[in-house]
């Protein structure tokens, strides 16, 4: 068995008998034009000839990204099958199908597929949205946790069900931010929580080692570009395990890393080092405005579809957003319980200082307001909570989890709350513990 880094989180795990390429990003920005690919992705069109299995670990652009899947050619999607977890919702299914994928498995959380007569695949299913990927042979296994937030309990679930795994790959930076005031103190803290959850995660699940990944991105606009001098680095990663005694291997783009052997991972990090130190060089792209009427526009249908699917006493927990859009030089106050929309107010007054294009965008799309914390292009300021309620809401809403008396009830939505109920409280405690700590 080996992994191969395409890049960011794209990987191909190969058993012998079956190749899975995991979340393919080769091309273009993400979230709102918020992220750029960096260092480049390396993919040979030759290897789309051993591909057997996609997998998408969940819908975020950067995993789910629909130019690099539409633009695979039509034999190649007539062959392969698309993995992706079982849930509440077909929408990525049909996605898929409408992307010119027919062939498909729905993973159930925790159950084991048997994909050859010697390659098994494990989905574990996180939060509201993330899933894992499990792959093993009766000599080795490989676990892709790509940027799910797992925790202790989720870690001691999965080595229960599939064992321990030989090389783990996980995320090590920065992927957000949620605006808080004093930055770059809560961002570096940001990033040294991602080491200790990477090393917690390695340990939790007795990993062989450990392969960073799913942070290859630059923040690459300019209200967004303070995030990056602040992020881990590749070799952070491998210094922080190695004062603890744990083992890293570092791939670059294209490096293809054998699961039974020892990796030297100096050539990768050499060819990284050099990227990072021509950032100075790489252009950022400037802030593009939206006019107040097109961002009206936006909210109102918003509001709208919200208050058709969540009662009054729920959203009225929203209280109404006075924002600074620094571009336009004018505030607006929106209360989506209500529908209002009022320009006005001052900076002094703001609670979100935030440009005008990634507020529409917010406004826009069912995960907008996920992508504005994503892309880290806003600032918050005196009390957070009625923002959290906000990023609360939408993250339901965006899961096509309603709150209106027949869905309630509706079998579809018990089966899928029943299902995931544990990783949900389990992760609800955790994201309540960050929230206490300022994250």
């Amino acid at each position: 068995m080996d992994v191969r880094l395409i890049g960011h989180a794209s990987v191909v795990i190969d058993t012998g008998d079956v190749r899975i390429w995991c979340d393919p990003w080769l091309t273009g920005k993400v979230f709102n034009e918020s992220w750029t690919l960096f260092p480049p992705p390396h993919f040979e069109p030759e290897w789309l000839d051993e591909i057997d299995y996609l997998w998408i670990s969940h819908e975020h652009p950067d995993h789910f990204n629909i130019p690099t899947l539409r633009g695979l050619p039509d034999e190649f999607k007539q062959r392969v099958t698309i993995l992706f977890q079982q849930n509440t919702s077909q929408k990525m299914f049909d996605a898929f199908s409408k992307l010119g994928f027919p062939n498909q498995l729905a993973l159930r959380d925790r159950k084991i597929v048997r994909l050859s007569p010697t390659t098994e695949i494990y989905c574990f299913e996180c939060g509201l949205m993330d899933s894992c990927l499990g792959v093993r042979t009766p000599d080795a296994m490989v676990l892709n946790v790509n940027d799910a937030p797992v925790n202790r309990a989720d870690c001691k679930r999965m080595r229960s069900d599939f064992g321990s795994p030989d090389i783990l790959i996980n995320q090590f930076s920065i992927a957000g931010y949620g605006g808080f005031e004093d930055a770059e103190v809560r961002l570096r803290e940001m990033a040294r929580d991602h080491l200790v959850l990477m090393h917690e995660n390695h340990r939790d699940l007795g990993a062989g080692v450990t392969v960073p990944f799913a942070s290859f991105v630059l923040f690459s606009c300019e209200d967004n570009a303070y995030v990056n001098p602040l992020a881990n680095r590749p070799r952070d990663v491998l210094e922080f395990f190695a004062e603890r005694g744990d083992d890293v291997a570092v791939l670059y783009p294209g490096d293809c890393m054998p699961v039974a052997e020892a990796w030297d991972s100096s050539e990768a990090l050499r060819r990284f080092d050099a990227e990072y130190a021509g950032l100075d060089r790489f252009e950022f792209d400037r802030v593009v405005s939206t006019d107040i009427e097109t961002m009206r526009s936006a909210f109102e249908k918003l509001s709208v579809d919200l208050r058709s699917k969540y009662p009054g006493f729920v959203l009225h927990r929203l209280a109404p957003v006075r924002a600074w859009l620094p571009d336009l030089e004018t505030g607006v106050i929106f209360h989506l319980a209500s529908g209002d929309f009022e320009v006005g107010g001052s900076e002094a007054e703001a609670g979100l200082i935030v440009n005008s294009q990634p507020l529409t965008f917010a406004f826009s799309t069912p995960f907008g307001v996920q992508t504005l914390g994503v892309s880290a292009r806003f600032q918050l300021r005196g009390d957070t909570r009625n923002w959290q309620r906000h990023r609360m809401l939408m993250a339901l809403y965006n899961a096509e989890i309603t709150m209106r008396l027949r869905d309630l009830f509706s079998l579809t939505n018990w089966r899928y709350l029943a299902s995931r109920s544990v990783a949900l409280v389990s992760q609800l405690r955790t994201r309540l513990a960050y929230i206490r700590m300022g994250r």
